[in-house]
């Protein structure tokens, strides 16, 4: 693109030309798009122009050959946006998909297809259970070389399948569950969803059994390690189900942990607050199902007098109350805790709340003076922000005070929008920037086109420096994979849409690259959908 494409992508920015407004579809009753503004919290004529940039990017990625992988993304904006069509759409791009996979002459383009197709039946599922089941029954058998890609294909759909149904017809998910192969897995996860809605629509009895057989299941192949994790997230929801069957759930969990469920010598980094401690997979698994008992406290201590290993673990952090609900005084283990060396003179755990905390008090001191004294105010935002991250820090403040003090929002995002050129490298320049512009959007209800204009400059800046291989990670060609410089495009063009949806469109229009000219069609309807 580089300064050709800017100076066009400006005069577009700059200059309103007439355009046609959307044309909806033919019967399109305007009670209708009411409605569904009404419902989307957006004006009409908004609603009028994502449907169209939605119809240009859907027959655009059909065109393209193979269909783009993120073509699931129109199947979830035409459920938000138009509905009433959604199910049309997502099954004839399906169709597409199943004519790819039928003829695809290698396995990654069966791969690519099939694994496409599965993630639009997902959405396909709401919208037509029966046709989705349809889809996925009748697909096309894969080249030889990929003889189980289907099997994947077909036990993925119908495990998500099952998660739909369950919220809707709880007892028939159960009746299709009993009936699956073995060689499908136990599905604990599953079947505590099951349990729950059973329990929710006063089937009690039902769900009672449900548990049992998952626990009984469990107690005779506890070893096996690939259901491990797949019960453990079956225990975490027992406290809400059923607290006397918890214990013995849990105490299968424990039991069976490092037997056979790990590799050895294996570790993983467990989280709580803003601390880390080494634990083994099994016991990251166990700490887990504590998330699930912050309520329930007596609960809690009776499952840590069951695990030892864990309750020594939970102890390094302050014991349970610090798990169950941290604060910053829980962090002050000390290095050997953390799993350091002893003497390494590490600093003192950093508190993550730290900066939101010094950005909700400099609101609450500053509140009602920027209006009186402004020089005051720049003054003590500049003092708070440092001499790094300013940016995000005045961009925070304005986040803060948007719905207690506007005038003080704005003189935030102000001083934040003339540091933003001063970030290094461009990458980090680029989230600034866009942080800045959705925060310019919530606080002042649009953005200055003088910003836009410099994001497209931005843009041509991290191309031209990508050739010169001076940013990493920039994709030296245009296409499938994307680059941060097209991603920054594409929010810009959705952005500026959202104010002159002619001359966004217009510009995208123009654009000679199909990837991208889709990737800005589908953030200009996902931008006009939102509602601020």
């Amino acid at each position: 693109m580089s300064r050709t494409r800017f100076i066009f992508a400006f005069i577009c920015l700059v200059l309103v030309l007439p355009t046609a407004p959307a044309q909806e579809g033919g019967g399109r009753s305007d009670k209708e798009l009411k409605r569904a503004a009404h419902r989307l919290h957006i004006d009409v004529e908004k609603l009028k122009n994502a449907r169209q940039a939605l119809r240009e990017a859907t027959d655009l990625a059909r065109r393209i050959e193979p269909l783009p992988v993120h073509v699931y993304q129109l199947a979830q904006l035409w459920i938000e946006i138009d509905r009433a069509r959604a199910a049309e759409i997502v099954e004839s791009i399906a169709g597409d998909l199943r004519i790819a996979a039928r003829s695809a002459k290698a396995p990654e383009a069966y791969q690519q297809a099939t694994s496409t197709a599965y993630r639009l039946l997902a959405y396909l599922v709401g919208l037509d259970p029966e046709k989705a089941v349809e889809l996925a029954e009748q697909w096309p058998e894969p080249a030889p070389a990929l003889g189980e890609a289907r099997d994947n294909f077909l036990a993925q759909f119908r495990s998500d399948y099952l998660t739909t149904l369950a919220q809707s017809e709880p007892e028939k998910a159960a009746a299709l569950l009993a009936q699956r192969a073995p060689s499908a897995g136990p599905a604990y996860s599953m079947r505590g969803q099951l349990a729950q809605r059973l329990m929710s629509s006063g089937k009690k009895e039902e769900a009672q059994r449900l548990i049992d057989q998952a626990i009984a299941d469990f107690a005779q192949g506890k070893s096996n390690a690939r259901f491990y994790q797949d019960f453990a997230n079956f225990v975490q929801v027992l406290p809400r189900l059923d607290r006397e069957r918890f214990p013995e759930a849990f105490g299968l969990l424990v039991q069976s942990s490092g037997k056979d469920t790990e590799a050895p010598g294996q570790v993983v980094q467990f989280s709580v607050g803003n601390q880390n401690f080494p634990v083994t997979s099994g016991q990251a698994a166990i700490l887990q199902v504590f998330s699930g008992l912050f309520n329930q406290p007596e609960l809690a201590l009776q499952a840590l007098d069951a695990a030892p290993d864990i309750k020594a673990k939970v102890n390094e952090i302050g014991g349970l109350d610090c798990f169950l609900n941290w604060t910053p005084r829980c962090g002050s283990r000390t290095p050997e805790a953390a799993g350091g060396t002893p003497g390494s003179g590490g600093a003192a755990p950093v508190n993550t709340g730290a900066r939101y905390e010094t950005a909700w008090g400099l609101v609450q001191e500053l509140r009602g003076k920027a209006i009186r004294n402004p020089s005051l105010v720049r003054q003590k935002l500049l003092e708070a922000a440092g001499s790094s991250g300013q940016a995000y820090f005045l961009t925070h403040v304005a986040q803060v005070a948007n719905h207690t003090d506007a005038d003080l929002s704005v003189l935030a995002l102000e001083l934040a929008r003339d540091r933003i050129s001063e970030i290094q490298p461009l990458q980090e320049r680029v989230g600034a920037l866009q942080n800045l512009i959705s925060t310019y959007r919530q606080v002042e209800g649009e953005v200055d086109s003088k910003l836009i204009k410099e994001g497209y400059l931005l843009a041509d800046q991290i191309r031209e420096e990508a050739a010169a291989g001076g940013v990493p990670g920039e994709a030296t060609r245009r296409g499938r994979q994307g680059s941060p410089a097209d991603f920054l495009e594409a929010f810009l063009t959705g952005e500026y849409a959202r104010d002159n949806f002619d001359a966004a469109i217009r510009f995208v229009r123009s654009m000679d690259d199909d990837e991208a000219k889709l990737s800005a069609l589908l953030q200009i309807a996902q931008s006009l959908r939102n509602s601020y």
